[in-house]
């Protein structure tokens, strides 16, 4: 090989070297990158696994259920999908069940009572979302969801996109098919909120569902920008105004009594619609404009609550005067159903004229938000030409969108169940007698909204509680029938004298100073009283003169006597009246009851002359002297009680303590006591209408199968505790003095009744609250007060004692006591 050869020989494996060293080079860097790309992944897979997941939200029951049913089926599978629980094996379907029923929420397991899932469908998902739907779902109907999606209208408050998934929502359920699109346009176009944007749209022909909601998104843009700028003022337009120029009279008239602020005067431009005053927790108004503190106590309608619509100022208010200081006036209770002669339902109001009242009828819609006048009526009923009318900055329009033309708004005082009110109507040019929204009518009392309905699972129970609903409607029909019981004081027949001890001297008491503050309230209730002849001025000489004490009452002030030496000296009758032992025999097989509270019950029992004149008071505007029973008098309750027994005597179901009527019907069956218990009612009202008893009518509980009477309950069952008063016993603080030990003694003692050996576990409490005994609370105190709270806590409901069962009385005697118990034989 000559020298050429052996070069070109080492060129030839060079090159090959090389080739081979770029060959490894090249599979090293690519399994190097392949390694990292990997653990590139694993990393970011090991960072996504460590990201926490929320949980969906639980299953809503408000609203359209179908819809909140597949939205959290929608929400569950992202979920499950999210935490890799779609890839868990079968065998832990009865776990995924488990996290499903975790999620779905506690309200909804406790209403559909955990959906009573068999063995077979708690082990597949799909089994247990078919089961939950089958109870949340209800069968639809068609008819009623297109009428939804027809006659749906924009809020004031609610966006153009809110509402158009709204309708979106509604389009679905209806099945409107190939037309929805076309009628998802049709209502974008027809109810949105613009008057002017409706009219404008009307008048394009090729207008599409974006484009409406385009022209409708403009239309919001524009109304925010423009209340924004109503706010800015500039800087060479900021002045130094006096409150007794014209300028600040001219923005003082223009400010909005809702927010205090100056604003357009426009649907949904105050910022106070929707909020609460945080004085007097009042709706739709600031703070800095409430009227709370302002209104004089002098004024009548400081006790006026003011009632707003939704989209409007306040309506009707109400002088909410109680049953017991109102006026005696008849109720206006008629109500006119023409639905049968394509008419709706009419009401009959009294509305006060020129110092008179009149009978007017007025419609009712529960559809409307205002209340509304023709202007013709108006000024027929006003028997004026032109009546004036205030402004009103309210926009009416009809159902379909068209406007209604307002011309003002009047302010008319009406009544109706002894109550006054102010009703707002909006005078429109249409010929239309008045009519009430649904916030009025409800207000006046003349609808009812029921926003609740209870299924119960038992046959039976809805079967008792039917019958119960039904005979409650004919007791209240029978209640319906004499109103007079619920109107004016009553009066019973007869005269009480009270008899004084000779031996006592007369005292004439030093007049005791009414605060500065209260003396307008007392006077107004010194003129109603005397106005209804319950007190009378006393000019001449009284030998008995007492102070009287004023008790502060949401209603108003309640005037009581105070005769500290009077009381002394009434000798006391003694008279026997009935316990609550001697009635709980009677009510062995009592099922069904009924309670009522006599109206002002002292007041029914009429003074004689010389008795009037014991009980003389001091007023800073003079003496008077009380024609009825006062309340104060030492002997008034068992004074009233015997007379309210007398009026109820000989009548069977009906039983009376202190002021406290209870109407019970007894039968084998829960039917056969409810025909006796109306029986019962008929005769008792019939009776208290023959001595003009008068009733509360807020106190009044009809046909109830357990009702609270004198401190305790009266179920079918038995009786049993007041759950108030074993709440506090329960939640005492250890006492800390001999007084709270005695206060704590004597609740435990009104529970006696039901509490075996209780004067055995008090013996330690009782030996402390003697006065010689020193003051000690020791482990032993403790230990017999906690003891005493634990048997408080066991209580179970006691049986009525029936006479008719074979007694066995056995007795005993200990260190403490002497005691008996009584067993009866049950056959």
């Amino acid at each position: 090989m000559d020298p050429n050869q052996f070069k070109m020989f080492l060129e030839h494996q060079t090159h090959i070297f090389q080739q081979l060293m770029q060959t490894v080079n090249a599979s090293t860097t690519a399994s190097t990158l392949t390694i990292q790309q990997r653990q590139q992944s694993e990393q970011q897979r090991s960072c996504a696994a460590n990201v926490p997941v929320p949980q969906p939200s639980p299953l809503a029951l408000d609203g359209d259920m179908e819809v909140n049913y597949d939205f959290f089926v929608r929400s569950w599978n992202d979920y499950s999908k999210a935490i890799g629980m779609d890839q868990w094996p079968p065998s832990d379907n009865a776990k995924k069940v488990s996290f499903l029923l975790t999620v779905i929420g506690e309200p909804a397991r406790k209403k559909y009572f955990n959906f009573e899932l068999t063995e077979e469908e708690s082990v597949s998902i799909e089994s247990v979302l078919r089961a939950i739907k089958s109870k949340v779902v209800t069968k639809r109907n068609i008819i009623i969801d297109r009428l939804d999606f027809f006659s749906t209208l924009q809020a004031s408050r609610e966006s153009i996109d809110e509402f158009s998934s709204r309708l979106k929502g509604l389009a679905k359920v209806s099945k409107l098919g190939a037309l929805e699109s076309e009628l998802l346009t049709y209502k974008i176009v027809t109810a949105n909120r613009w008057q002017h944007l409706r009219t404008k749209m009307l008048t394009i022909t090729d207008i599409t569902l974006d484009k409406a909601i385009d022209l409708c998104r403009a239309e919001e843009i524009t109304e925010k920008r423009s209340q924004e700028l109503t706010y800015i003022v500039p800087e060479s337009e900021v002045h130094k105004v006096n409150k007794s120029s014209s300028r600040f009279k001219q923005w003082k008239s223009s400010r909005c009594k809702f927010c205090g602020d100056v604003h357009e005067f426009s649907k949904g431009a105050c910022p106070a619609l929707g909020k609460r005053c945080h004085r007097c927790n009042g709706k739709k108004h600031f703070e800095k404009v409430c009227r709370a503190t302002e209104k004089s106590k002098n004024n009548r309608s400081r006790r006026v609550r003011e009632v707003k619509d939704d989209n409007s100022e306040e309506e009707c208010s109400r002088n909410e005067e109680s049953s017991d200081e109102s006026e005696q006036e008849y109720e206006i209770s008629k109500i006119f159903d023409n639905t049968d002669k394509r008419g709706g339902v009419a009401a009959e109001l009294d509305f006060k004229f020129k110092n008179s009242w009149k009978s007017v009828l007025c419609d009712q819609d529960t559809g409307a938000n205002t209340s509304l006048i023709g202007f013709n009526h108006w000024a027929e009923l006003t028997e004026e030409r032109s009546p004036s009318l205030q402004p009103s900055s309210v926009r009416l329009q009809s159902f379909g969108g068209n406007p209604i033309k307002v011309l003002g708004q009047v302010k008319v005082k009406c009544r109706r169940s002894n109550r006054k009110y102010r009703l707002i109507l909006q005078v429109v040019d249409v010929n239309h007698r008045p009519l009430l929204s649904a916030k009025a009518s409800r207000e006046l009392g003349f609808i009812k909204f029921c926003e609740t309905v209870k299924l119960e699972a038992e046959e039976s129970t809805n079967s008792s509680e039917k019958l119960l609903h039904v005979y409650r409607l004919k007791a209240q029909q029978s209640i319906d029938e004499y109103q007079e019981l619920f109107e004016g004081y009553g009066k019973l027949p007869g005269t009480v004298t009270l008899e004084i001890n000779d031996s006592c001297t007369p005292s004439i008491q030093s007049p005791r100073r009414v605060p500065i503050a209260m003396r307008n309230e007392l006077k107004k209730e010194l003129n109603y009283l005397e106005e209804n002849g319950i007190i009378v001025k006393e000019t001449n000489h009284s030998d008995w003169v007492s102070n009287l004490v004023l008790v502060k009452r949401p209603t108003g002030i309640r005037i009581c006597l105070d005769p500290v030496s009077l009381n002394k000296a009434l000798l006391r009758p003694n008279l026997q009246f009935a316990t609550l032992d001697e009635i709980l025999p009677e009510l062995g097989k009592a099922r069904v009851f009924s309670t009522m509270d006599t109206k002002k019950g002292f007041w029914h029992v009429v003074l004689d002359m010389e008795s009037s004149k014991l009980t003389t008071f001091w007023t800073p505007f003079g003496r008077y002297r009380w024609t009825r029973l006062p309340f104060g008098i030492a002997l008034a309750p068992e004074i009233f009680q015997v007379k309210l027994q007398e009026v109820i005597q000989d009548l069977k179901g009906v039983e009376c303590i202190a002021d406290d009527l209870l109407i019970f019907g007894i039968g084998d069956t829960l039917e056969e006591a409810l025909k006796n218990h109306n029986q019962c009612l008929q005769f008792l009202l019939l009776r208290l209408k023959e001595n003009n008893v008068k009733l509360n009518r807020s106190k009044l509980n009809l046909c109830q199968t357990s009702v609270r009477f004198y401190g305790h309950i009266l179920t079918t069952q038995g009786l049993r505790p007041d759950e108030t008063k074993l709440a506090t016993i329960k939640n005492y603080p250890t006492p800390t003095n001999k007084k709270e030990v005695h206060r704590f003694v004597g609740m435990v003692n009104y529970l006696s009744r039901y509490i075996r050996d209780l004067s055995v576990n008090l013996t330690c409490l009782r030996k402390l609250i003697v006065e010689t005994t020193p003051w000690q609370w020791t482990p032993t105190e403790q230990k017999e007060f906690e003891l005493i709270k634990n048997v408080v806590s066991n209580i179970d409901t006691l049986q009525y004692y029936d006479v008719t069962k074979p007694l066995t009385i056995e007795c005993d005697a200990s260190c403490f006591g002497l005691g008996a118990a009584k067993e009866i034989t049950l056959k």
